[in-house]
């Protein structure tokens, strides 16, 4: 396991996830709620699928959409918050292809 400082954050490597369907939000928050009493995370978010989207995507297919947006960005028809936007998102996926195919695991 490794730990890395980020904006004053430690963040702890590999970062694991768990995809739980039909989680209802009353549900979701008692789940939060066991894990911090059992210390089970540092901390955790519910994620409300009506505003975000989420996905786990491989190693193979997170190139794929940096290459992608490297092209989009290339191609100077994006808008000013598309850019800032696409660039956060590209090193944000980049970063985690760093991480994970450095063999850093426990």
């Amino acid at each position: 396991m490794t730990i890395d400082k980020n904006e004053g954050n430690d963040l702890i490597w590999p970062y694991w996830s768990i995809d739980l369907p039909g989680l209802s939000p009353k549900n979701g928050v008692r789940l939060l709620e066991w894990a911090k009493r059992e210390n089970i995370s540092l901390t955790g978010i519910l994620i409300d699928p009506t505003n975000s989207y989420t996905s786990s995507v491989d190693a193979e297919t997170a190139q794929t959409l940096v290459a992608a947006i490297e092209i989009a960005l290339e191609s100077n028809k994006l808008q000013t918050d598309q850019v800032l936007i696409a660039k956060s998102l590209a090193g944000q996926v980049r970063d985690w292809l760093d991480q994970s195919t450095s063999g850093t695991s426990d």
